[in-house]
Parts: C-alpha cells; structure tokens; sequence
C-alpha cells in the first residue's frame, strides 16, 4: 500500500452529482485549454479486438501494443456472471447516500477509500465523476458502507483480484513474448508479489456533458490496466492523426491498456496511452479498473534483450514507489523526468566546438522530437527550461565559486576589465542590488586561466576547473539548441559559419539582499541582444520574464514553477548519470504561507513531525491509558509544544504582528487535554463530542489510530479569487512605459471582467496600517453624540448607523482628516489625523493611477485633466459589529457604489460579497496587506 502514498490529495467538497440539475461553474471545462470533452475523431479506424483463443494472440497483442497502446479483449477466461456481480456491486456502492460514502472516504495521505480523482489537482476544474479505491483488504472500509452486510463485497473483491492476477499475467506474458522475452527473463515476474490496485469509476449521467469531463487526459502508472465498462460509451484513447478515439463497449470484452511501467520496461517500444473518460447526458457509466504493476520495491528498466548499442536504454531504473512520487510531481511529463540520455554515439563532439554532429539515426526520433519541442517553446515563449545538462555537484561548485568571487575586495574585481561594453566589472546605482563579471570566450581553457590569475595571483585552482568544466557543458548545450534551431528553420548550412563568428560571454552576476525600504528590482527590464542566453539561478530565484500577453510572470526553475514552462530533457543527449535524489526543506517563508493559506481556506491543518517517534506516540497512549483508568478526580494537566509555538509565530508574522508575539506568549494560558471517548454501546449514538468550535485561539490535536474527528468545510464555490494586479512599483511617471501599459492592460481586463481587482500595495507600510485601524477603533467608541456631529453638506458623508435595515452596521465619512479629527476630537488627536493623512495620500495616488490607466484603455487621455480636476474623494470608515443571537448578519445591503472608484481595506474578519456577471454572489477572499479596487456606476 505504501506504493501509491506518492502525494496528499486536494481536497475538494464532495458533491452529490447525482442529484445536481445544472452544471456548477466549479466543473465546466470548455476552454482553449481543454477542448470540448465531448469531441472525438469519427476516424473508422477502431481500437484493435483481440481473441485471445487465437492462436496469433501473441502477434496481434504486441501489434496493438506498438501502434495503439490499447486494445479490447475476448475468451480471456473471466467469467461473465462475475463481471455482472461486479458491476452490480458497483452500482450498490455508489447509489449510497453520499454521508454514507464519505464514512469511507479516502484520508488525506491515504490512497483506498472513496473520493474524488487522484489526479484532480493538477487541473482548474473539478472533474464530473466519483471513484473508490482498494488495494491490499478491502474489510476497513467496507465496513463503514455496510456495517451489516460487508462480507459479500469482500468476497467478490477478493475473487475478482484473483482472476485479473491471472489474467494479467497472461497478457504480459504475450506482451513481452512478443518482444522475443519470456517471463523467466523478468526476474521478478514470478515473485506473487505483485502489487495491484483495483479502482470503482462512476460517471453520473450530466445536465451539460458538453462542458464536463468524466476524467481528465491523463497516462496510467501501471504497466497494464484491465478495465471493465459497462454499457455506456465514454473511454476515448488518443492517437498520433485522428486524435481523441471512442473505445466503443463490447459485451463481455475488457479493455487492456500500456502503462508507463510497461513503456519503460519495453524501452519506449510499447508507448503508453494517453486516455480520458467523457460523459452524457441521459446514461450513467460505470467502469472498473485493474491497476498491474511489480513489487513496490523492484526496480524497472529497459529490459537488457530489448537494448544494444545502437539501442541504448531511455530511463533508468526506477521503482514503483518512487515513480508514483515522480508522477505526484509532473504528473504526465513523468516519463521524461526518468529518461536517460542515449551514450555519446555522435550528437555531440565536445572536442569540435564548430558544430555538432548526429550520425546515430536510429536514434534519430529522439533528437526530431527534442528539436520539435525547442522550436516551439521559442516560438510560443521565447524560452523554455533545459533539465538535467548539468550535474548537481557541478552546479554547487560553480556556486561556491562564484561566492568566492563576489566576496573578494572591490579593488579587486575592478580588475575585470573589458573594451566591451558590460563584459567587465559592472555596478550601477541606477541598480543597487546588482553586479556582475564576465569571461570572454569561457569554453578556452586559457581564458578562464587567466581570469582566475586576475583575481587570485596566487591561484585558485578549484575556481577554475569549475568554470572550465561549467562552460564547456554550456557550450555543448549552446550548440546543440542552435544546430535544432537552424534545422528548424531550414538553415542547417548556414550554422558552421555563425559558430565561427559568434563570441561568447560568460557572465556571472550576484543580487545582494535590499535594505528596508530599498527596492527589490535587480535588474530593470531588458531584452537581451545577443542571439541566444542559456541562465542557471541558484535556488533563491528572481527571473520574471514578459508573455506574449505582455504580462510578467516569475519563474523558478525546477519543480516548483509559478509558471509551467515547457521542460525539455536533455539528459538523452549528453549527460549519462543518473540524476541524484535531492531534499530541499522548505524554508521558513514557504511553511509560513501554507500555514496561513491553510488556516484561510480549512481553519486548520495537518502537522507532520518528526520529533515525535512513534515510541513516544505509544508511550503517551501506554501513559494515558494508565491516566483514564485512575480515580476521577485524580485526573489533571498541561504543557505547550513547540509546534504551537512556531505556528502563533508563523500566522503572528503573516499578519505583520510579530512585535506582539512576545506579549502574547506571556499572558496566554495552556491546557494540555486528555481525551478518551469509550466505544458505544448497541443502540448508543457515535457522537463522542457535539459540534463546536474551540474557544481558545489555536488547537493542537492529537489522535490514536481509531480515528473520529469531523470538521466542518466551507463551500469553496462561494469564495472567489480576484484578479492580483502589483501596484507597488508603480508611479504616474512611468506613463508609457512597459511597466505602465502592462499593468494598464491587467486593470482593464480584470474590470472588464469582474468589475473590480485585488491592489498589492506596498506603499501601506504594516505599522501605518496597524495605526489607522487602532484610530478607526478609537473612533467608533466615542459616544453617539460625538459621532453625530459628523455632519457635512453631500448626502451620505457624513455619519450613518442605527438603521433598521442592517442595525449592526456604522459609518463616518471623512473629507479632511484636520478638520474631522478636530470636530471628534476637540482638544485634538495627533495620531489619528497623521495616520489617516498618511493613509489619504498613499490610497489616492493608487486611485490617479487606476483611473488613468482606465481612460487610456478608452483612448479618452484627453479628457483625463478635466477629469482629475472634477473629481473629488472621500474616505468613509466602517464598522460591522458582531451580531446578536438571532440576529441577521447583514452588514450591508447589496448595493453599486454610485462614485468612479473604490479603494476597499478590511481587516482580517473580511465580509466582502460581489455578484459576478453571472449575477452569482461570492465571498471574496484577499490578503490583509492587499486593496480591493470596484468600479462604482460614474465609471461604467
């Protein structure tokens, strides 16, 4: 079982699909991205049939393998009344009501049980179909669905697992011997130790199947899948030419599928296939699958009959564990993350650094297949991330090199000198940050030499056998990406003559870390001039590039990309080892965003810790269990762990209240409760614990494997997640500037489309914003008759409370801090007018900029001065006070602001609704430092 704990499962609130009469928004797929899911070729072609009792079964299997990766089954042994018992159990299972199901759903690091589809977050929509999944005894969660009638879904499982074994080492007997392999070539075939999984798939029938997807494109990690199907079509397989295919049910026929075990085992011969489940409106389909692979712990490679020299092996070995966790990561790009490079058979020469050459051409669809991906990736992104080139060791000595260099004297990296502009030492203070070094031609060994001598005269060996060796492997990469470039575009004569006149710079550049207040901009935006770059950052990052959208986008190279720029392997063609394993922790910044994005989106989460040793786990349950059976008033008391500790400061910090950690930590109590819920007695409810939330500030829980604890989820559909536009570098100098018209283009958009946008801004400093909330709190507890004197002459400027409709609601208009703050306050209040004037300045220049932004996308620029100078603003301060006991929590009546445009802060409780152009209202969610900006009816 351990096998498949590869990843934690999203969560996602479990909706009765049966019962939905429209599509939810949370599951409509049609877009540019995903296609309609119903479309499939009309191509008569069809998945291949085949008759086992055939005696060309082998032939014809291996055929079906190498051309279509799938194919039906007939006479394969299975007896039919037992596809019928299935089927009907699965009917049974998933006809339950769903509070019945969600007893046996799949925990959050677990893998049997039911739920939604594994592969469901690496995709935007949710996906119109429910599952449940067995693998090793299926008794635990049966159970929970049949307290009293378990035992003959257990059986039939367990006799349907013993007839798909059998079956599916039938069909990999006839796979592999078609390959000229036999099982006793596979050591492991005959071990009994395979390690199945058996998965139930509903789909209920759709209100809108056009727009839905029953299960998303996606490759299985088997090295067969055996799938029964019910009546209904929805299976479609996808095929080089006429694409998505129907795989039409056949009665009585299963389908058998290659999965990627299988593709790496064959060396590529047998390509996995890429399938997908659509649905319909008026049937509902069921499947059932058979997920075959090895032994969790064998490793699979490139079986040794099926390589040679001129077939080199493409991956290396890799168990089913660890490629579960590899798909857990890439998810479909899994494949080639494991790929091998093929052996240096003549892709690239290093000795001969005028060009490159490729005489292997069996190998050749490796090299077509690459240079297909680097032209499009420039074509559509203008660049694109190479993997695997470089070793890891050689990666962090060139580091430690390069750490070395920046931290000499400056009077001695003056000493890089270049008649070229920027090829030498470079510091600027219109960039603070940042400086750089370069080395002309790296790839010469004696330029590096005499860089090295430069800096050190003494020597520094180290340094520059890491550079050498760096350059050169950059060098090869530089040749290879424009020899496929140049072949691309049909210019490969023309290549020896660029390589011979193209110079090359090697050059190395630190971004120290910005002080206070200083900013983070590293390098202004630029296009660089040369004909091509090849970047490596360490893991700190800070690469933004621009889109074809002129939207900047930040990119981390690895496995942990904000954007998902094609990854191109190009470890087939040059680098022969196989990649070391890496843990990166998560730093501190990184932990502390999932605990607030966790404590924001579920109010908690699951803490992992290892200082806790499953023998002290034992011992304190041995400990309590002595505890529960003494006397009751001998039992008692309390301790603090050092996990709460470090996530108060965690969310303290999140909410730029680290200051008051300390007072916090003294004046909070503790208490350390020990909790025992016997087991019920016959006819006694479950309940150990009535529906509640903690009173306290924070819980940390603990539990023995029983289990118990239900919390209660808010609907996600009701959240909505704003477009997120950085207003922080930007000023109304920067008019017409890249920095300008892109944001310009975000803002347009996003009022387009929702009529308002999330403004991070940093200009709000943390302690400015903590002073004008403790002043709006000084504010709304004067007296009535103090906050009634707020009395101007617009309507609704001035104070506004006590009203029937929403009697929990209170606001004051502000028009001049001065002048206000001397009518609340007539012997006045210093800090409530400075933070408030403070506050004023900040928010309108944000709002001049909005604006201007917004006739410039209406190419009325010309009216923009007398609009400025017609328009007048207003701060208003609001308060919504807790409700009372049956009281209605309406803070504010639906309403569009009449004004052009709001700037809208709230503290940490939010409340905020908009209605969407769908007339749907959502809760919209957005971060204490950041801005909702809304258009009010003058701007529409």
């Amino acid at each position: 079982m351990h096998t498949f704990k590869s990843h934690p499962i999203i969560y996602h609130k479990h909706l009765d699909l049966n019962s939905m009469k429209e599509l939810p928004e949370s599951h409509a797929w049609l877009s540019p991205d995903h296609g309609s899911p119903s479309k499939a070729s009309s191509n008569p072609d069809s998945v291949p049939v085949i008759n086992l009792q055939d005696p060309n079964s082998m032939k014809l299997v291996g055929h079906a393998c190498k051309t279509w990766g799938v194919f039906q089954i007939t006479n394969h042994g299975v007896p039919a009344n037992l596809l019928q018992d299935m089927e009907s159990a699965g009917r049974k299972l998933f006809a339950l009501p769903i509070q019945q199901k969600l007893k046996a759903a799949r925990a959050p690091d677990g893998v049997s049980g039911y739920g939604v589809a594994r592969i469901s977050s690496f995709f935007p929509k949710l996906m119109w179909s429910e599952g449940f999944t067995i693998i090793g005894s299926v008794y635990e969660h049966a159970r929970k669905l049949w307290p009293k009638s378990y035992t003959t879904f257990c059986n039939l499982i367990e006799e349907y697992n013993e007839e798909m074994n059998k079956l599916a080492e039938k069909l990999m007997s006839l796979m592999l011997g078609s390959l000229g392999v036999t099982m006793e070539d596979v050591q492991w075939a005959n071990s009994n130790g395979s390690c199945p999984a058996l998965q139930f798939n509903s789909y209920p029938a759709c209100p809108d199947p056009e727009r839905a997807m029953g299960l998303a494109a996606h490759t299985d990690s088997t090295l067969l899948t055996i799938l029964h199907q019910n009546n209904t079509s929805g299976l479609q397989a996808h095929r080089d030419g006429p694409g998505w295919v129907t795989v039409p049910p056949i009665p009585g026929a299963l389908v058998v599928n290659v999965g990627d075990l299988l593709h790496i085992l064959s060396n590529g011969l047998y390509p996995s296939v890429l399938h997908r489940a659509v649905v319909n409106r008026t049937q509902h389909r069921l499947s059932i699958a058979y997920l075959y692979g090895p032994p969790s712990n064998v490793q699979i490679s490139p079986l040794s009959k099926l390589t040679d020299q001129i077939h080199p092996p493409l991956f290396r070995p890799v168990t089913w564990s660890e490629y579960l966790g590899t798909k857990a990561k890439h998810f479909n790009k899994a494949l080639s993350s494991v790929r091998l490079c093929a052996p240096l058979n003549g892709f690239v020469d290093s000795n001969d650094h005028n060009g490159l050459k490729t005489h292997n051409r069996d190998d050749r669809f490796i090299w077509e297949s690459i240079r297909t991906d680097v032209f499009n990736a420039f074509r559509d992104y203008g660049c694109f991330e190479a993997s695997s080139f470089v070793s890891i060791d050689l990666q962090e000595s060139v580091h430690d090199a390069l750490k070395q260099l920046f931290d000499l004297p400056l009077e001695t990296k003056l000493r890089n000198t270049s008649e070229i502009a920027f090829h030498g030492y470079v510091q600027s203070p219109k960039v603070p940050l940042y400086e750089s070094m370069g080395i002309g031609n790296p790839f010469i060994s004696e330029n590096v030499a005499s860089f090295t001598d430069l800096m050190w005269p003494h020597g520094n060996a180290k340094f520059c056998e890491s550079i050498k060796t760096y350059s050169r492997k950059l060098h090869e990469l530089d040749v290879t990406v424009k020899k496929m470039v140049f072949e691309s575009l049909d210019l490969e004569n023309y290549l020896d003559e660029e390589m011979q006149s193209t110079g090359y710079l090697l050059k190395m550049m630190k971004y120290r870390a910005p002080e206070p207040n200083e900013s983070d901009i590293g390098l202004h935006t630029h296009t660089d001039t040369n004909i091509m770059t090849i970047l490596h950052q360490d893991e700190i990052g800070g690469l933004e590039i621009q889109t074809k959208d002129e939207e900047w986008i930040r990119i981390e190279m690895g496995s942990d990309a904000y954007i998902q720029l094609p990854v191109i392997d190009f470890s087939m063609l040059s680098y022969n080892q196989n990649p070391e394993a890496t843990d990166h922790l998560l730093h501190w910044d990184s932990m502390k965003t999932l605990v607030l994005e966790s404590l924001q989106k579920y109010g908690c989460f699951q803490a992992s810790m290892d200082g806790v040793p499953p023998e002290l786990h034992k011992s304190v349950y041995g400990a309590m269990k002595n505890l529960f059976d003494l006397p009751l008033e001998m039992k008692a008391k309390n301790k603090l762990t050092e996990m709460e500790r470090m996530v108060k400061k965690m969310v303290f910090e999140s909410f730029d209240l680290g200051k008051h950690l300390n007072e916090h930590m003294e004046l909070t109590r503790y208490v350390l409760k020990l909790m025992k819920y016997r087991a019920p007695e016959p006819n006694e409810t479950n309940l150990g614990l009535h529906a509640h939330a903690d009173s306290g500030i924070m819980t940390v829980l603990h539990q023995n494997e029983v289990e118990g604890l239900e919390i209660q989820m808010e609907d996600e559909e009701e959240w909505l997640k704003l477009p997120t536009i950085l207003f922080s570098d930007i000023s109304k100098k920067d008019r017409g500037t890249l920095i300008w018209d892109s944001a310009k283009n975000q803002v347009f958009k996003a009022l387009q489309e929702y009529g308002c946008f999330e403004a991070s801004f940093d200009g709000v400093s943390p302690d400015l914003r903590e002073s004008v909330f403790a002043s709006l709190k000084q504010l709304f507890d004067l007296p009535l008759e103090t906050k009634v004197r707020n009395v101007p002459d617009k309507i609704f400027n001035g104070y506004i409370g006590l009203a029937e409709e929403v009697p929990i609601y209170e606001s004051l208009g502000i028009e001049d801090p001065e002048i206000f703050s001397n009518i609340m306050w007539p012997d006045g209040n210093r800090q409530f007018c400075d933070s408030m004037q403070a506050y004023t300045k900040m928010l309108t220049e944000v709002d001049e900029i909005v604006r201007m932004m917004v006739l410039e996308s209406l190419n009325l620029e010309k009216h923009m001065d007398e609009h400025m100078e017609l328009t007048s603003s207003l701060v208003r301060v609001n308060k919504y006070r807790m409700p009372e006991k049956d009281e209605s929590d309406m803070g504010l009546l639906s309403h569009a602001d009449k004004n052009v445009v709001t700037i809208l802060h709230q503290n940490e409780v939010g409340g905020l609704e908009v209605q969407t152009k769908d007339e749907e209202w959502f809760k919209v969610k957005f971060s204490p430092n950041s801005f909702v900006v809304m258009a009010g009816e003058s701007f529409n």
